[in-house]
C-alpha cells in the first residue's frame, strides 16, 4: 500500500533509507507508479533521484529487470584496526627550572613555563622507573631527563574493542592526569608508587584520544599507564600495559584517520544491462 511500511511477511520489512528519511517518503516521477504490467518493485531514476516502479523479478513471479545497485549492510562488527599507522605514544619528557609538585604545575611546564631542558620521541608503551619503588610490571625504559623535578607526556589514539566498561590504572611515584576521550582522571598526590583506578564507559568501540601526564617532584620515580576490561577497583592479572598488543594490551597509535560509518559494508553491483536512465536502489538492512 503507497505510503505505509511492509510489515512482518512482506517484502522490504526491516529496510530503511541509510540518509535517514522515513520509509513513507515517496518521491516518484510524474506519470508513476503506473503498474505497468503489474510491476511490485520501485528504483531510483536518472540524475534526479525520482522513482519508477519496476518489474520485482522472478521470486514474485514477475520478470527480472537487471539494475545497477549498492546494497549496504550493518555488519554488527566494531570497525577494525587501520592497516596503518605508528604504534605508541607521542611521548614528550620535560625538565623544570623549578617545582613541580602537582598536576597544574606539570600541565604549567608542558605549556613551556619554566622549561630547563626537554626530548620528545615514540613510546611504545607507558612503563618507566628512575629509582625507588616499581610497578607491577618489568623491563622498564628509563627516563631519559631523570632526576627532580620534571612531567611526561603521552599522547595518541586508543583503540577500545568493544563497548562498555574499560578501567584505566596508573602505578606512579608521585602523581598523574589521564584522559581518555572526554574522560579524565586525576592523581594529584606526592607519594611512593601506588595505584590509582578509575572505570570508563565507551558507548561504541573504535579510536580514542589519549593523554597521560606524569610529574615527579623529588625522590624516587616511576610510571605505568595500563587497562582492563569491565569494572574493577583493584590490580588482577587481566590488566595490561596500555600499547603492549604482543601481550594483549591495548592497541596505540600516534595518530589515525578515523572512517566514518566503518561497522557497514557497501556493494556495488553492475549487471551489464544497458539502460534508458541510470538507476540504483541503497538500502540498509536492519539487525
Amino acid at each position: 500500500t503507497p505510503g505505509t511500511p511492509p510489515v512482518a511477511g512482506q517484502r522490504g520489512f526491516g529496510f530503511a533509507w541509510v540518509t535517514g528519511e522515513p520509509l513513507t517518503f515517496m518521491n516518484w516521477n510524474g506519470g508513476e507508479p503506473n503498474d505497468s504490467g503489474g510491476e511490485d518493485a520501485v528504483h531510483l531514476t536518472g540524475g534526479a533521484g525520482v522513482w519508477n516502479d519496476q518489474n520485482a523479478g522472478v521470486t514474485a513471479g514477475e520478470t527480472d529487470s537487471p539494475l545497477a545497485g549498492i546494497a549496504e549492510f550493518d555488519l554488527n562488527l566494531a570497525s577494525a584496526a587501520p592497516a596503518t599507522g605508528t604504534q605508541g605514544f607521542n611521548y614528550r619528557e620535560v625538565k623544570s627550572t623549578g617545582t613541580i609538585s602537582s598536576v597544574a604545575t606539570a600541565e604549567a611546564l608542558l605549556a613551556g613555563t619554566g622549561v630547563l631542558s626537554s626530548v620528545s620521541g615514540i613510546a611504545t608503551v607507558a612503563n618507566q622507573l628512575d629509582s625507588g619503588g616499581d610497578g607491577h610490571f618489568g623491563n622498564n625504559d628509563a627516563f631519559l631527563l631523570g632526576g627532580d623535578n620534571y612531567a611526561t607526556e603521552y599522547t595518541g589514539k586508543v583503540y577500545i574493542p568493544t563497548a562498555g566498561d574499560w578501567t584505566f590504572g596508573t602505578n606512579s611515584d608521585d602523581g598523574s592526569f589521564l584522559q581518555v576521550g572526554d574522560q579524565i582522571k586525576i592523581d594529584d598526590v606526592l607519594s611512593g608508587a601506588h595505584d590509582n583506578f578509575m572505570t570508563f564507559n565507551f558507548a561504541e568501540a573504535g579510536f580514542y584520544d589519549i593523554r597521560a601526564v606524569f610529574f615527579e617532584a623529588g625522590g624516587g620515580a616511576e610510571f605505568e599507564l595500563f587497562a582492563a576490561q569491565g569494572a574493577l577497583g583493584a590490580f588482577d592479572g587481566s590488566f595490561r600495559l596500555v600499547g603492549d598488543t604482543a601481550n594483549g594490551g591495548l592497541l596505540v597509535l600516534t595518530d589515525v584517520a578515523v572512517t566514518p560509518e566503518p561497522a557497514t559494508l557497501a556493494v556495488w553491483s553492475m549487471l551489464g544491462v544497458a539502460l534508458a536512465g541510470f538507476g540504483y536502489y541503497r538500502t540498509r538492512r536492519k539487525q
